[in-house]
This record gives structure tokens, sequence and C-alpha cells, in this order.
């Protein structure tokens, strides 16, 4: 409805090979999807032309990188100021340089076997509502306090070792004022680390712990309070399936 109705909406693009090809993204594109995205080798020099002007991701509410490899500051052309009504951010397998400011409408981001910083400091605390973390961690858990209508927590690590023992999840301070939290985590997280449900519930006392053989990508119960939920149901389904 923003938009200027040039039709696709959600957007596919997969960079693997040489082949060269023309792609113009629509100016009231909702959702995109890069798929082994090398900045700097890119195929495709038409979208990375378009990328650059920072003129097509106004209305971009769903993002998803994968296999992809920015340079420098380059990640920043889907940042704060170009990215304002981005709500939902899938990074997996993905690499970059310098830090990447997420935006302040996000309500979901995951992000999973990836090299580069995040920062959470844009972000409105009462927006947040899922989050899916690569490394269970002190540093980790103690930034997403703060965003108090967080829903579903997912925990993608399979073991609790982290590099700096001081880091260590169960240092993590108490997270009392957060209900209505479900946290999922796979089973051998649990087998790998015995004290696991005891450190969570005290972490998390108002929290519902989910213990799963496979995490499902998606769970559209926590999207009913929103406002508009069926917008953000539609955005999941056109590719987090």
């Amino acid at each position: 409805e923003d938009g200027d109705g040039d039709g696709i909406q959600h957007l596919y693009v997969n960079g693997a090979g040489s082949v060269e090809y023309d792609i113009t993204f629509p100016s009231d594109l909702r959702s995109l999807h890069l798929q082994c995205f090398d900045y700097n080798t890119f195929a495709l020099e038409s979208c990375r032309q378009q990328i650059v002007s920072q003129k097509k991701f106004v209305f971009v509410e769903y993002l998803s990188f994968y296999k992809c490899h920015f340079e420098f500051q380059q990640i920043q052309y889907f940042s704060v100021k170009n990215c304002p009504k981005l709500s939902i951010l899938e990074l997996i397998e993905t690499t970059w340089k310098g830090i990447f400011y997420l935006p302040s409408p996000l309500k979901s981001i995951r992000w999973k076997a990836t090299r580069g910083k995040l920062s959470f400091k844009y972000i409105n605390p009462d927006s947040l509502i899922e989050c899916a973390i690569p490394t269970l961690s002190k540093s980790i858990l103690n930034c997403l306090r703060k965003f108090r209508n967080l829903r579903r927590l997912v925990l993608f690590s399979k073991s609790s070792y982290t590099l700096s023992q001081g880091d260590h999840y169960h240092f993590s301070e108490v997270w009392e004022q957060q209900t209505n939290l479900k946290i999922v985590y796979c089973r051998i997280l649990e087998q790998n680390d015995k004290n696991l449900r005891t450190n969570l519930n005290i972490i998390f006392p108002n929290a519902l712990l989910q213990s799963v053989n496979v995490i499902p990508k998606n769970d559209y119960s926590i999207w009913e309070t929103q406002l508009n939920p069926q917008k953000y149901l539609e955005l999941l389904k056109a590719f987090m399936r």
C-alpha cells in the first residue's frame, strides 16, 4: 500500500555462478533474499549498482542473507537509514566488515555462522519479539535484556562453551521483567550441559523452556499480538518455511 505498484514485492536473488543478467529491484519491494552474494565479485553488476543507490529498500520489511560477503561499510547499505521499515532479518553463513547497525523497527533477527559485529543500540526496546542467537553467552543475553516484549528466544548453539570463562551464560543477570517468553533449544545442548535447564530457570524465571530435536524456523503464534499480524506471516512464508 505504500509502494508505487511495480508488482513484484518478494524477490529471491542467487548470485552463484558467473552468468550476467539484469535485475531491477521494484521500488515497492517488501522482502529480499540474497544468496551467494559476494559484493566484490558478484556477477550481477546491475544488482550491485542498485544496492549502492540506496533508494530501493525504503519499503523492505524482510531481509535475508545466505552465504553472502560484504567488505568494509557495504553492509550499511541495508542499515538504519536505508531500511527504515525492516522488521525481519536473517543472517546465515554471512560475513561482513565493520558494524551492522540494526534499524529501530526490527521485530525479529536470527543469525548463525556469521562473522561481523552487530549493534542493537538503535532498536526500539519495545519492538523486538524474536531473536535466534548463535552463541549462548553472558554478553549476548545481557544485551537482549532491555527488550521487554521478547516472546521467543532461540538458542542455535549445541554447546555452552565460550572462549572467555567470564562470558559463560550462567553469569548472566536475571530476566525478571520478561513474561510470555519461550526459550527454544536443541536437546543436544541439554545433553552437553547437564546444568542447562537449572541455569536457564534461574536466569529466566518466567520463561517456558522448550527442548526439541529440530528447531522450527518459525513460531507464528508470537506474531498474533502484533498490529496486522497477517502482514508478517506473509513475509515469513515467502522465504522461511
